[in-house]
């Protein structure tokens, strides 16, 4: 399908752009087989009776919920290089140091 000189003058006007007349004569082409490769969607197939239920043909694996030992503050807060109170102090990461 080819569009017409308006039609792609339309829609270059909707995009913003200047389009020299060369262009136009392109784009007429170019745009006109887009429009016919989305067409094609419409001669797809979509109608089943089966019903989707999970596109997944792996089930899920669930594990037990358990409760575990973690780590304390005081323990984990040793480790830690820098720090106010309770708090990690780390490096801003908006932080511009090359000035």
């Amino acid at each position: 399908m080819k569009l017409s000189k308006e039609e792609v003058k339309h829609v270059a006007h909707l995009a913003h752009l200047d389009l020299s007349e060369e262009e136009i004569s392109k784009y007429q082409d170019t745009l006109g087989e887009l429009i016919d490769d989305i067409n094609k969607i419409d001669d797809i197939n979509i109608t089943t009776d089966e019903e989707l239920v999970f596109v997944n043909p792996n089930p899920i694996k669930y594990r037990e919920d358990k409760v575990e030992d973690v780590v304390q503050i005081d323990e984990l807060m040793k480790n830690v290089p820098k720090k106010k109170g309770s708090f990690i102090e780390v490096s801003g990461a908006m932080i511009n140091d090359e000035n």
